[in-house]
């Protein structure tokens, strides 16, 4: 090789500059965000500009590795025919920078997702009534499927520079997914069914179901491809596979948007001359007089029936309130003013006589 040592020097060091002061600026960037930590008030670019530098090892890494290929490339270290050196920075080098770039993607999809859904949950807390659900939801697929976008250019890469004929590969999987889809047949079935969940909306994360065959209950914690994770109220994790949920009739109980105070309350039988009174006071006063009722449907207080030796008043209304907390204490002052009402009228609420089974189908 007939070079200039001078020169050749000045062209090696004078990149080592710019490496050097990228590697800190990264480094710099990267402590400064972990610091902060501000994301929940952010926009989304902002939070996108983080979650890239919370990748700054393997994008350093990959700054180093070009810089090691452009000395490479400087020195024409390739005409010296060294087979070892030409694997190293040919075969091997493509290689590293497919699973430094992997990571890159893998560690910034993961810290937007995570980002995002805590700035979702941020302003769920701010502002009570919203509700970030679908949003979250969305976050969570988008991620899964970039991801997954990437594995598969990555694949195509690979294939394509180890001289595989991605075309001859595309065309035989036709006839071997023909065999895939028998001999996978559930696996496939739970997979086309994570995707439908994705597209149908039935439920989203953060969102509290109930199957009834099975019997499951809890929060939907997450949404795979194969299976998904709800949390059950006593803190138990159940994986239900994806198939199962597609084929199951699902309640959806945070989207209802009012629930329904349903009680029979029992009285002495010797106060049933007082019944017409007691109950249009508890009508009129309580239900329909309450910031808690939905007075645009059905408001029930009658006296029910006489079986066990008490009267029975049956009281049904509806609650503005979709959630547990705001039903429980609604109800709960509705069934303190009745109890004031019995107390006027002089009333003691009495249990049955008898053994009565099932008596909550009276109506």
């Amino acid at each position: 090789m007939n070079f200039s040592i001078n020169t050749t020097t000045l062209t090696v060091l004078a990149p080592l500059f710019l490496v050097v002061f990228i590697l800190f600026l990264l480094k710099r960037s990267a402590k400064k965000t972990k610091a902060k930590d501000l994301y929940v008030m952010q926009r989304k670019r902002s939070i996108l500009i983080k979650s890239a530098l919370a990748a700054y090892k393997p994008i350093a890494m990959l700054v180093v590795f070009i810089y090691v290929k452009y000395i490479y490339v400087v020195l024409d270290v390739a005409d010296y025919g060294n087979a070892l050196l030409q694997f190293i920075f040919d075969d091997a080098y493509f290689v590293a920078n497919l699973i430094l770039s992997t990571w890159v993607v893998s560690l910034v999809v993961n810290d937007f997702k995570n980002r995002m859904i805590k700035k979702f949950e941020f302003e769920e807390k701010v502002a009570s009534d919203l509700d970030n659900n679908p949003q979250r939801t969305k976050i969570d697929a988008s991620a899964k499927v970039v991801y997954c976008l990437w594995l598969v250019f990555v694949l195509m890469l690979v294939l394509g520079h180890f001289g595989v004929p991605v075309s001859s590969i595309l065309a035989f999987s036709g006839m071997g997914s023909i065999v895939i889809a028998f001999a996978a047949k559930d696996l496939l079935g739970d997979f086309i069914s994570g995707v439908l969940i994705y597209i149908d909306g039935q439920f989203d994360i953060g969102e509290w179901i109930k199957l009834e065959d099975p019997k499951i209950e809890g929060t939907v914690e997450y949404i795979g491809w194969r299976v998904s994770r709800i949390r059950t109220f006593d803190d138990r994790p159940l994986y239900v596979p994806n198939g199962l949920l597609s084929k199951a009739i699902i309640q959806n109980v945070s989207r209802r948007e009012s629930m329904r105070i349903k009680e029979h309350i029992t009285v002495s039988a010797d106060s049933a001359h007082l019944m017409s009174t007691i109950c249009k006071e508890i009508r009129n006063e309580v239900l329909q007089n309450h910031d808690g009722i939905d007075q645009d449907r059905s408001v029930v207080v009658n006296l029910a029936s006489f079986q066990a030796g008490v009267c029975w008043i049956y009281v049904s209304a509806f609650t503005r309130s979709g959630d547990m907390q705001g039903f429980y204490g609604i109800k709960q002052d509705i069934l303190i003013k009745i109890h004031a009402i019995l107390q006027t009228h002089e009333v003691e609420i009495e249990s049955p006589k008898v053994s009565v089974q099932h008596m909550s189908n009276v109506s």
